[in-house]
């Protein structure tokens, strides 16, 4: 089929612009080239992005265009669908290549390919392409570094070719951190605040019925109009909101420049299968004598790890911090056949994390960490589970975990956490004044006066003869 044919094949030509309520098409139009949308749940978000990437497919000839999600798997099950409806409902003629998450544009060559942006391996592979328009999805959720690296350092430089433009859409974190809260707030000196449209579900013209679904989600879930998680989730406000966090964790307090000698440590582990997301976690918990205060000096996770590389990290680890006395492995789906194989094979023998009453153990860690005796090396060593501590919050019903945030780090601290026993540490011993001061010249000699009162009482008990009151 010729060019010809395929234009008129598409029949309604640009329609999927008209269709557009107001405030998607302002977003649509804003001629930034990086601009950012927060739209509340169901405003239409997905499909006004799936515009754009189709718009900029079709303005230049063999582009790239990619939609960048949390993970492929949140990509398929969220702009997937979308897309092949779009392609539908306009008879667009794309080919959708489903396997590889890629629609073409047969007409120009261009390409619209969804991706999961997960990991610092995923982000390099996005280097090197000439990109019409690049969708990030999920802005909310990804950790700050990792979004910014994104952004900065590799898509702006792939728009050049193309005077391209970047999209930032997602929902407001219930911490109020990250790279997307600086970029649509302008709350960080050192990040430039972008254009940033809002809009809600009663925008959106295609429900009609909005504000009377919207009634019933405050009603069942007994919310006033000012509850952070509606003013969230639906009205795309930042709200900081410490009961949404999974973990009461706060930089200010919880971060220290260094941690003491241990002289106890328990290295706890989270297996993961994802052979392209860092889902396996290490994370190394220790404490000192006389000390119930837990430090974490060590938290990374990892892609791509078999059996066998784990338990040559764990060993790594245990090397490191060799009085780190207990190793315990949460092994998920994947049975106790690694415990099998790494007591044979590596002479590594390690404990099943405890899982039971997780939530519990959780509110029972927020306890430590509102004592102060939770602390967290400062730095690289343990940014990537201080990003997930920021981040991970409860879903709406409070049963779990919301799965659009990651606790891969945050699960294995958590596990190694329920085997450390800094809780049972005594006091340290009373040394009594500082020598050469008066109080210690005083104390030393009440201690000759104990002592010669006791060695008379003693003497006086051999010879039998009864001592004065006063003495004893």
């Amino acid at each position: 089929m010729d060019s010809i044919s395929l234009l008129e094949a598409r029949g309604s030509g640009s329609q999927y612009k008209a269709d557009l309520f107001p405030k998607q098409r302002a977003f649509f139009d804003d001629p930034a080239k990086i601009k950012a949308a927060i739209p509340g749940r169901r405003g239409g978000k997905t499909w006004v992005c799936t515009a754009g990437l189709y718009d900029a497919a079709e303005r230049h000839p063999r582009s790239l265009n990619p939609y960048i999600c949390l993970s492929s798997v949140s990509a398929r099950r969220i702009e997937w669908p979308i897309l092949q409806e779009f392609n539908d409902r306009y008879r667009l003629g794309m080919k959708m290549h489903e396997h590889e998450l890629i629609a073409e544009l047969p007409q120009n060559g261009s390409q619209i390919f969804c991706v999961g942006g997960d990991d610092a391996r995923k982000v390099e592979a996005l280097r090197g392409g000439k990109y019409g328009r690049a969708v990030i999805n999920e802005a909310g959720s990804f950790p700050r570094m990792l979004l910014r690296y994104l952004c900065e350092d590799v898509l702006e430089a792939t728009m050049l070719d193309l005077d391209g433009d970047i999209w930032l859409v997602g929902s407001p974190n219930a911490a109020c951190v990250g790279y997307f809260y600086d970029v649509t707030t302008g709350s960080n000196e050192r990040v430039a605040k972008v254009p940033t449209h809002h809009w809600t579900v009663l925008d959106n013209v295609h429900i009609p019925h909005a504000q009377t679904w919207l009634d019933g989600v405050r009603e069942r879930h007994r919310w006033g109009v000012d509850h952070p998680v509606f003013r969230r989730e639906y009205l795309g406000h930042w709200v900081r909101d410490a009961d949404s966090l999974v973990f009461r964790f706060d930089r200010a307090r919880h971060l220290v420049s260094s941690v003491p000698p241990e002289l106890r440590g328990v290295i706890g582990v989270d297996l993961g299968t994802s052979d392209s997301r860092p889902t396996t976690a290490f994370v190394v918990n220790t404490w000192s004598k006389y000390d119930r205060t837990v430090y974490t000096p060590h938290a990374a996770k990892m892609a791509r790890l078999n059996p066998l590389d784990t338990a040559a990290e764990i060993q790594k680890l245990q090397g490191k911090f060799p009085t780190a006395h207990l190793t315990v492995v949460d092994y998920g789906g994947l049975g106790k056949g690694y415990a099998d194989l790494w007591r044979q094979h590596c002479q590594l023998a390690v404990k099943p994390a405890e899982k039971r009453e997780k939530y519990s153990f959780v509110e029972l860690l927020n306890g430590y960490l509102d004592a102060g005796q939770m602390k967290l090396l400062e730095g690289p060593a343990t940014q990537q589970l201080v990003e997930e501590l920021e981040l991970l919050q409860w879903n709406e019903d409070r049963d779990g975990y919301d799965d659009r945030f990651q606790d891969h780090c945050a699960d294995a601290w958590l596990y190694g956490w329920r085997e450390c026993y800094a809780w049972n540490e005594n006091l340290p011993p009373d040394v009594g004044p500082r020598p050469g001061t008066p109080a210690y010249e005083l104390a030393k000699a009440q201690q000759f006066k104990n002592q010669a009162i006791e060695e008379s009482l003693k003497r006086a008990k051999r010879e039998g003869k009864q001592l004065i009151r006063r003495y004893r």
